[in-house]
């Protein structure tokens, strides 16, 4: 096996290496200073593609390419660090982890060893999104991207080679494609420009274009101006620097907007080692040492501020999160030399090296997949017996249904008969009362369609991003309407949420929307509020001429707040940690958010005597409170979505209608 050649060291690089995670860290512990910057990752994918690339274009024109021995470097390089980080999660989830959280863990650390994060969490953003900073392994989606990477570029350079086709039009080609798609799409589909590798190859193929250049037109560089290197150093830190000013968290990133942070890393790269910028900034020693560590400092620092915030529940000081990434900093260096530096300087064993970290890599996937698979262990003590002592979980979902019942629902309990006598059409808060209403009705089937909005020719919008979700309201209605054995419709969805379309917390709704509604068919031209009422009105009639029973459900109060926050369950606290008391929400400021929506639907029913309306505020709420918690049960398992006990409660009033 030919050995790969490495161009010459470049201990700016190293510099620039420690500027892109000095950005990232910082504005991952202290967000709302260093509002930009997380382009720091995207100087990571420039500084990726112009080493990587030099080392490719080096070796092929040097025939010496092997492709064996490019990804045993990149094995010997990723998984060492990698594994350590992933394995020290699990073992601390364990101890610290509600049984949803571990298990959401253990499906992260499957992805992360396949190197497809960007995927999982790219289907996990929108409507049943948990809190991105409590996803212990949401870093690893850019760890993916650019393993993606490298798995195609290599051979599409090597083919090239082969084939003698135009290395820079090749590199141009795929440049431009991919960051047409980037731009193209940003303004209608944020989170897949975001997650998706074709929206963000081009990051990485604008560093190897460079490589490139610099490999090949190196007489072009010797004929440039003497200032050039300096001009170029200060021009690309500018724009670094304006892209960490300007950029917000909400900016449509990357889009056009990663040009800052990609070209000014060009810049920065093409001055040469030797330049302004490059000699008196990105030289200095203390720069260079944590370019060294930005690797594992990277993999550490996420893990760690992402345990602090699900351990303390609430806002997490700023001194205990700069302690935390005091700690990245710490177990990094010891990653370094104790873990990397070992194992990348053996060269008498690297076969054996490359088989033991691919088995390892192997095994800590498939362990990941087990705390999946048994959902998170439940029966673990700690944090886990506290929430099922709370039942703070879903049971069973699908039981004894024909087929082609299962096509057309995923939430399925056949009893007595082999089609549905009781449909449930809904969001996710109605997913908890599909089980409890099943198992206190074990004579009748039951069938729940999880829908986003259960209402005629609506498209819900989330943002950010614009994202257009796929329903099947319209068809799913129509089932139940025309389904002769239903006898039983029931309705229920978070109102207030698709009206205002903004979140609710800490007593007061949020500013940022989330989320609109779009009409469709003749509906079209109306606003997010005008749909909502027309689509309800529109819902509500044909429902009350099917001559079925039809229940609608205005929803639990919102409590905006997680009412982890009224319970003892976490294992330790870095904080001094008391309940609070009472668990629930003012009256008046759940009313404040909901008396436009609940005129609306009042309005609307008054219409419709036909419809039975199932008031869940009379339910939760006296004159002052509205109630996380009730004669010891834990009501609710976030802030808006009930527990076991919240959905078997709310079980037991619909009984009462049904019957």
């Amino acid at each position: 096996m030919s050995e790969i050649n490495h161009p010459k060291y470049r201990p700016d690089i190293d510099g620039l290496r420690a500027i892109a995670i000095l950005l990232v860290v910082g504005f991952h512990a202290f967000p709302s200073t260093i509002t930009g910057g997380y382009i720091g990752v995207d100087i990571f994918f420039v500084i990726s593609g112009y080493l990587i690339s030099s080392i490719l274009f080096q070796s092929l024109n040097n025939n010496q390419f092997s492709i064996l021995d490019f990804y045993s470097r990149r094995i010997r390089r990723i998984f060492p660090a990698l594994i350590m980080v992933l394995v020290s999660c699990l073992f601390f989830g364990w101890y610290a982890l509600t049984p949803y959280e571990f298990s959401q863990l253990g499906k992260n650390t499957g992805a992360g060893t396949a190197f497809i994060s960007n995927f999982v969490f790219w289907r996990e953003v929108g409507y049943f999104d948990i809190d991105s900073q409590k996803k212990i392994l949401l870093h690893l989606w850019s760890l993916a991207i650019e393993e993606q990477f490298y798995i195609v570029w290599p051979m599409l350079l090597w083919m090239c080679h082969r084939f003698k086709w135009n290395f820079l039009a090749v590199t141009l080609l795929a440049l431009f494609s991919s960051f047409i798609l980037n731009v193209i799409s940003i303004s209608h589909d944020r989170v897949s420009v975001f997650y998706h590798p074709g929206t963000r190859f081009w990051e990485l193929l604008i560093g190897a274009m460079l490589a490139y250049v610099s490999l090949e037109y190196r007489e072009l560089f010797a004929r440039l101006p003497k200032k050039f290197p300096d001009l170029s150093s200060i021009l690309g830190l500018i724009l670094v620097a304006l892209g960490v000013i300007l950029l917000k968290e909400d900016s449509e990133f990357p889009g056009w907007w990663a040009l800052l942070p990609t070209l000014g890393a060009v810049l920065i790269l093409a001055s040469g080692d030797n330049s302004f910028v490059n000699r008196k900034l990105l030289k200095s020693r203390i720069l260079i040492y944590i370019g060294l560590i930005s690797y594992p400092l990277y993999l550490w620092h996420w893990p760690l501020l992402s345990f602090l915030r699900i351990i303390e529940g609430s806002e997490v000081p700023a001194m205990l999160r700069a302690i935390a990434i005091g700690i990245a900093f710490i177990f990094s260096v010891l990653t370094y030399f104790l873990v990397e530096g070992p194992i990348r300087r053996r060269k008498n064993s690297r076969p054996l090296v490359i088989v033991f970290l691919l088995t390892a890599m192997c095994l800590v996937g498939f362990l990941g997949l087990f705390v999946y698979k048994e959902q998170g262990f439940p029966e673990r003590n700690s944090v886990a017996e506290s929430f099922r002592k709370n039942n703070w979980s879903y049971g069973w979902r699908n039981h004894g249904c024909q087929p082609e019942f299962l096509k057309v629902s995923s939430d399925c309990i056949a009893n007595s008969s082999a089609a549905p006598e009781i449909v449930i059409i809904g969001d996710s808060h109605t997913q908890g009362l599909f089980l409890h209403l099943a198992k206190l009705l074990p004579k009748q089937s039951i069938m729940r369609f999880g829908v986003y909005l259960p209402l005629f020719d609506v498209t819900v919008v989330l943002e950010p991003g614009d994202i257009p979700m796929r329903d099947r309201a319209s068809d799913v209605l129509l089932f139940a309407i025309k389904e002769e054995s239903v006898g039983a419709i029931i309705i229920g969805f978070r109102g207030v949420m698709n009206l205002m379309g903004t979140d609710f917390k800490n007593g007061s709704q949020t500013e940022k929307r989330e989320r609109v509604l779009r009409g469709n068919n003749d509906l079209n031209k109306f606003d997010s509020e005008e749909v909502l009422k027309v689509s309800m009105d529109r819902t509500m009639r044909r429902l009350s001429q099917s001559n079925k029973k039809v229940i609608f459900i205005l929803d639990n109060p919102e409590l905006g707040f997680n009412p982890e926050e009224c319970l003892e369950i976490r294992p330790l606290h870095f904080t001094k940690f008391s309940t609070k008391k009472p668990c629930a929400v003012p009256r008046a400021h759940y009313e404040l958010r909901n008396k436009e929506y609940r005129e609306l639907v009042f309005s609307i029913l008054k219409r419709y005597p036909k419809i039975t309306p199932l008031d869940m505020q009379e339910k939760f709420c006296d004159s002052l409170w509205c109630y996380a918690t009730k004669n010891d049960m834990v009501l609710y398992m976030d802030g808006n979505h009930l527990s076991n006990d919240g959905s078997n409660f709310l079980a037991k009033e619909l009984i009462k209608l049904i019957n």
